[in-house]
């Protein structure tokens, strides 16, 4: 009687504790071995996980496999995943090899150390055999040549494996779509030394879970339709009938996969209590780690109880608990790092060096204890961009479209001219359908995230004396890393040298990406303004210009600081000017309105407007012998001072109180009234980088009174849309801005040429050629 095919369920790559050699170094450093899972853990899990055949598949051993045969003859098979090298270059391949006997086990890896002679046994003897994660690299040393040659021997390819994200997938489809029979004939003439197996191009495909750490066992698996037992699925593979199904793996999987071998590890020690020995007892787990372990574990049940390990056996495999479980884990982490700060404070404020190096030593082991993230993320990054290299250069597409963007700032919630235009071009872009997402930080233990921007959790917030106002924060790296790999991340652009920047360049470093800098603020002259120590600012500039001389590119917004930035060393085919925006429907001539300065008690008198942070760098001090000179002649005329900073009420004192008026912070709507309202506008500061605040003062119908040092300059037509001069020079600046108060025939028509003048700032063209410069940027680099 012939039975009814039904669908078979089968995770064909899963380990055991017989894979006892790790290839991680973070569990070799560790001591551990590979896997801790014992055979009946796997055959258990995977049972109740919806399998209905199981099999293991240890490295290079089938030591696991024999003992699931002996306790589950009934539905188990034996298997084992083979290490094969290229003979002449000693790349590794791994290669799984389904139903294999004890004796083909011996012959098996006897020929290993040359994967053609093995692949021409394993096709000789009728064993089925398939290609595992074919587009990772296993020892660093595989290429496209070993691609090419590897897609000859197989006839069966891992297309899901449970560690690896759906890129590699993706990519190996598109890929395999493209080898003809022709591509074959082309191969086999080229690398004759290769068994030519697969004459057709034509290729079976698999699922594995690829568990280590029990975690995820049966995530990723092959169903086919047919009986439960080897014969059936062998059969399925031959008639390319088997399909991946179940889950996509990601960095954050294969950490777990990590972690989960490491918990292995102490309860195979005896350490999974995370208590510390008894007096007299002896320890494989140092003590630190220990408390470290069960400190992480207290800050997790501190997180709302995500984790509920006693459905481990059900739902550990799937992505709702394992994004459960990487909350938590991040949470925890975070929690640690900010005591770890706070110690590592508290001990230096005390001068107690043995303790601050105590505290010292808890940050190194927390940076440990997530290493597995890190070097997950660097390993799945590195695979998805190396497995996309080899689709198009194997068939020679190339999929054009934009890449995507993360701009890190330091003062993401800021309102200066920097934070407000990247915030102006992300809406812009996404508009126009690029994806440009803006990252900052939280107090908060987890990522937040609001429409394009999204705040990574600090572990230590600081201010700097001479810089009040100004939130300092160190980001987490590793909750950096987990929302570049969600977010798909091409570039990453760090828009200051702070703490959040160089995370930005180290975090581009670890996955492999395009790293830019944007340069925005003078820190030489900044510091020299806020400190009055040179030797302050040499270092600060020493400091800046390593950083920047570290991106692949660094995007300035004018000429002034294009100067500025090869002057300090940076190459200057790195160096490349990008268009800057303003907003034209808000800010424009339209919104005058008399009532606009009711409120600040002004009714028609001449007003001059500055608008921006008050603060020492941008020389509102020299504001005060100008202001007192044009008084002289226009009695009538006030100061206005939009804006708020740390020289508030010192500048409040240099001024008669009845002729000055400070507005403190104001934004939007009420802003374009207060510039369309005013006569003229003022801009002493010689530290700007562009000068944002200029052109909306144009684009109000303001004529414009600037400094002839620093980039504002640039954004204006001398003697058109207005004047520049030497701002500290108080009679030159007041004899400018007095024939403006003279002569309303001139003041209308600058007012009017500057309008015109500044409709060349649109926000729609500057983020098109934004983007046609990242496009640029990353094509090159790309290529390179």
């Amino acid at each position: 009687m012939i039975e009814k095919p039904i669908e078979v369920k089968v995770d064909l790559h899963v380990h055991s504790h017989k894979s006892d050699e790790p290839y991680s170094w973070f569990l070799r450093s560790a001591k551990a071995a590979e896997c801790y899972t014992p055979v009946k853990r796997v055959y258990e899990f995977a049972m109740a996980r919806g399998m209905n055949l199981v099999t293991i598949t240890d490295h290079d051993t089938i030591d696991g496999a024999l003992e699931l045969m002996e306790h589950y003859p009934e539905n188990s098979f034996i298997s084992e995943e083979v290490s094969a090298r290229f003979p002449e270059d000693g790349c590794i391949v791994h290669t799984i090899a389904l139903d294999i006997t004890e004796e083909q086990h011996r012959e098996i890896q006897r020929l290993r150390r040359n994967v053609y002679e093995l692949i021409g046994y394993m096709d000789q003897s009728d064993i089925e055999y398939y290609w595992c994660h074919p587009l990772s690299m296993v020892n660093g040393r595989q290429n496209q040549v070993h691609v090419e040659k590897s897609l000859l021997m197989f006839k069966s390819l891992e297309l899901r494996n449970g560690t690896r994200s759906y890129k590699q997938e993706r990519e190996l489809l598109s890929l395999v779509e493209n080898v003809t029979p022709a591509k074959i004939e082309e191969w086999a003439n080229k690398y004759p030394e290769v068994p030519l197996i697969n004459t057709t191009g034509h290729y079976a495909f698999t699922g594995g879970s690829d568990d280590h750490g029990s975690l995820a066992i049966a995530k990723s698996y092959t169903t086919f339709m047919g009986q439960p037992n080897a014969a059936s699925l062998k059969e399925a593979l031959r008639a390319r009938k088997t399909q991946p199904a179940g889950e996509f793996g990601s960095a954050s999987v294969l950490a777990h996969n990590c972690y989960g071998v490491l918990g292995g590890f102490l309860e195979s020690t005896g350490q999974l209590s995370m208590e510390p020995p008894e007096e007299g007892e002896e320890s494989n787990t140092s003590i630190s780690l220990l408390e470290l372990l069960n400190s992480i574990k207290t800050n997790m049940e501190k997180q709302g109880g995500l984790m509920d390990l006693s459905s481990l056996t059900s739902i550990g495999h799937s992505d709702e608990y394992q994004d459960k479980m990487k909350i938590a884990l991040l949470s925890a982490f975070v929690m640690e790092w900010r005591s770890s700060f706070d110690k590592l404070g508290t001990e230096l404020g005390r001068g107690r060096l043995t303790d601050f190096a105590d505290a010292i030593g808890e940050l190194v082991r927390s940076t440990i204890m997530e290493l597995p993230y890190i070097i997950s993320h660097r390993h799945v990054s590195r695979d998805d961009k190396r497995a996309k290299n080899y689709r198009t250069g194997i068939t020679g597409e190339s999929t054009a479209s934009s890449p995507r963007i993360a701009i890190l700032s330091d003062t993401v919630d800021d309102v200066n001219g920097v934070a407000v235009g990247l915030q102006r071009l992300i809406r812009e872009s996404g508009q126009q359908g690029h994806c440009i997402k803006m990252i900052g930080t939280t107090s908060s233990t987890t990522i937040e995230e609001d429409g394009d921007i999204i705040r990574i959790p600090s572990v230590y917030d600081f201010q700097l004396d001479e810089y009040q106002g100004l939130n300092i924060s160190i980001p987490h790296f590793t909750s950096l890393l987990e929302v570049l790999s969600k977010e798909n991340i091409d570039i990453i652009q760090c828009s200051t040298p702070g703490p959040v920047g160089l995370a930005g360049l180290l975090a581009a470093k670890v996955m492999n990406l395009t790293v830019i800098g944007q340069y925005h603020t003078d820190f030489k002259a900044y510091a020299l303004k806020l400190t009055g120590d040179p030797t302050v600012a040499l270092m600060v500039d020493s400091a800046v210009a390593w950083f920047y001389k570290a991106m692949d590119r660094v995007l300035v917004p004018s000429e002034w600081t294009s100067n500025m930035v090869k002057e300090m060393g940076v190459a200057p085919d790195k160096v490349q000017q990008v268009a800057r925006g303003i907003d034209l429907n808000l800010f424009k001539p339209a919104r005058s309105s008399k009532d606009a300065y009711v409120r600040y008690g002004l009714n028609g008198e001449p007003k001059l407007l500055y608008v921006g942070r008050v603060s020492k760098e941008k020389n509102l001090h020299e504001l005060v012998a100008t202001f007192e000179k044009v008084r002289e002649e226009h009695a009538d005329a006030r100061l206005v001072i939009v804006g708020d900073g740390p020289f508030t009420d010192e500048l409040k004192s240099m001024f008669p109180a009845d002729s000055v008026v400070f507005t403190g912070m104001v934004r939007g709507e009420e802003l374009a009234r207060l510039y369309a309202s005013s006569d003229i506008f003022v801009f002493p500061s010689e530290t700007e980088t562009f000068g944002n605040v200029v052109v909306e003062a144009q684009a109000a119908g303001l004529p414009v009174v600037v400094s002839n040092r620093g980039a504002a300059q640039e954004n204006v037509v001398q003697g058109v849309t207005g004047f520049v001069c030497d701002t500290r020079d108080a009679i030159q600046t007041s004899e400018y801005i007095s024939e403006l108060l003279r002569n309303n025939e001139l003041r209308t028509q600058m007012g009017k040429a500057a309008t015109d003048f500044a409709n060349q700032y649109s926000m729609e063209v500057a983020a098109n050629k934004t983007m046609a410069t990242y496009r640029e940027i990353f094509d090159t680099l790309r290529c390179a």
